[in-house]
């Protein structure tokens, strides 16, 4: 069938400019590009129109060929997908055995090291080598939760993932993919970009918006990879997608079939999430699929295997909804191969603000890994203001986000980022802390770092090592927030949650 080329196109056009950055899109029918297009520009300081082949870097969606490499390890006999991490990485502390398989899957609990550089005054932007990051992930002393147990997205399985590549192969991930999987499949203009100060031929630049309608470039200067840092085109990863049905790497339809197969916590439960690839389906079609969010790029590769269908939306904008835009040209693509879609109730909601005056107050959930603030003009969540809307009696929806808000019952709200994660949260009491015994200096051996905490003219604040000065949001006696994560106080000290790096310890100096 043939691709209605303008009706896409209309889904892309207020990025068709020569003024802003915006994306390159791939549809593959059977492994073969069907229509691909490039929309806005590459480089704002020298326009450059984007096109199929400009390089982007693909964030999370690069976590499939981490996991593909350590397959062909495992396909080999070189290593078991059930050996202990620490037969390959003797450095990690010993918190128990943990699975090469567990780190595939999200299940191994270890904390995420995105999340860790944050709590630990770092930012995103700044140069950090992946022995730093080997170092903090080594430093700690607990885990979020009993490896198996649970699933919980971890940065830090991949980064150790790609540690166990070179343990194994002494070769870096970069060499070993290259070698494996990349040049046997023809893919020329992809690679994992382990050195910043690389020249790139052909690279869009990312870009953040600045507020005024202008853009910054946002291009982290980082070197780690295994979570990320593939560099590719939406033309090269046609390659790749038709590996998914015509395999010509070792093992062919097993490495596929095995690459798909979601994984399982240690009580049965079927995952979503297979080798670094999301399963799952939308509108009645089985999906394959993985995401990406670095910098001032957004990714999404999206397939229908059983539609031999894939779309890839590679974006150089941090505004960009790489995933909702590939979800909305395959309903275009596909049409009634698609069972019908559901009403878009945000669209129809988006003059109709919500009622909060029943809602205000401050909630957490039973972790204490999110404090949300809802008031009267909407919510704010780590001191970001946003607007809800009402989309249904009893749900809410961040507007222009796809985060949804449903109403359980007296003082409860249930969040949903995504589709994918969830918390429940409860409406805490009224309260404050006694800020003459909590203003003080507080430290993590873990991270390194020290915390200051004082009233600063009667405003309570916070002090992550060099970072400013920055606002706590008082959730209660003994819950306080703040940009990165949650603040729950007791004797001689506190404890820092995040949604993935949890029960970091903090003493009074």
């Amino acid at each position: 069938m043939g691709v209605d080329t303008a009706r896409v196109d209309a889904l892309f056009s207020d990025w068709d400019r020569d003024d802003a950055p915006g994306c390159a899109l791939a549809i593959i029918e059977a492994g073969e590009i069907a229509y691909a297009r490039g929309y806005g520009q590459a480089d704002l300081e020298r326009p450059t129109p984007i096109t199929p082949a400009s390089v982007f870097d693909i964030g999370s969606t690069s976590k499939q060929f981490t996991a593909a490499s350590v397959l062909l390890l495992a396909r080999e006999g070189r290593l078991s997908l059930d050996d202990d991490i620490h037969k390959f990485l003797p450095q990690l502390p010993d918190l128990g055995p943990i699975s090469v398989r567990q780190l595939v899957h999200h299940t191994s609990g270890i904390r995420d090291y995105l999340n860790l550089t944050l709590i630990a005054g770092r930012t995103l932007d700044n140069d950090q080598t992946e022995d730093e990051v080997l170092d903090r992930i080594a430093r700690q002393r607990g885990l979020d939760f009993q490896p198996g147990s649970k699933h919980s997205y971890s940065n830090s399985g991949y980064f150790l993932l790609g540690e166990i590549v070179r343990s194994v192969s002494g070769s870096s991930l970069r060499e070993f993919a290259a070698e494996r999987i990349l040049k046997p499949l023809g893919m020329t203009r992809t690679f994992f970009h382990d050195d910043y100060g690389e020249l790139v031929a052909g690279r869009a630049l990312g870009y953040s918006p600045a507020g005024d309608g202008s853009y910054r470039l946002d291009n982290p200067i980082w070197d780690v990879t295994g979570d990320g840092a593939v560099y590719t085109t939406v033309e090269d990863l046609r390659h790749w997608d038709r590996q998914f049905y015509e395999c010509s790497l070792p093992g062919g339809a097993d490495f596929i079939r095995e690459m798909t197969t979601p994984g399982r916590l240690s009580g049965g439960e079927e995952l979503e999430y297979a080798f670094g690839l999301s399963i799952g389906t939308h509108r009645g079609a089985r999906t394959i699929s993985h995401g990406g969010s670095w910098g001032g790029y957004r990714a999404e590769m999206l397939r229908f295997p059983d539609h031999r269908t894939t779309i890839v939306v590679l974006a150089n904008r941090a505004d960009a909804d790489a995933s909702g835009l590939a979800y909305q040209v395959a309903g275009i693509v596909l049409g009634d191969r698609l069972e019908p879609a559901p009403p878009d109730e945000s669209d129809a909601s988006e003059g109709r603000p919500a009622d909060l005056a029943g809602l205000v107050g401050v909630y957490t959930d039973d972790e204490r890994t999110l404090v949300v603030s809802v008031e009267a003009i909407g919510v704010r969540v780590f001191g970001q203001q946003f607007e809800l809307v009402e989309v249904a009696p009893g749900k809410l929806r961040f507007k222009g986000l796809p985060i949804a808000v449903e109403v359980a019952g007296p003082g409860e709200l249930r969040l949903e980022v995504g589709g994918e994660e969830r918390w429940t949260l409860r409406r805490l009491p009224a309260g404050a802390p006694d800020w003459s015994r909590l203003s003080g200096r507080y430290r993590s051996s873990e991270l390194d770092v020290e915390y200051q905490i004082a009233l600063v003219e009667d405003e309570p604040r916070l002090r992550r090592g060099w970072q400013p000065w920055e606002p706590l949001a008082v959730a209660g006696a003994d819950v306080l927030g703040f940009s990165h994560g949650v603040i729950s106080l007791r004797e001689g000290g506190f404890t820092v949650n995040t949604g993935r790096a949890r029960g970091i310890e903090f003493e009074r100096l």
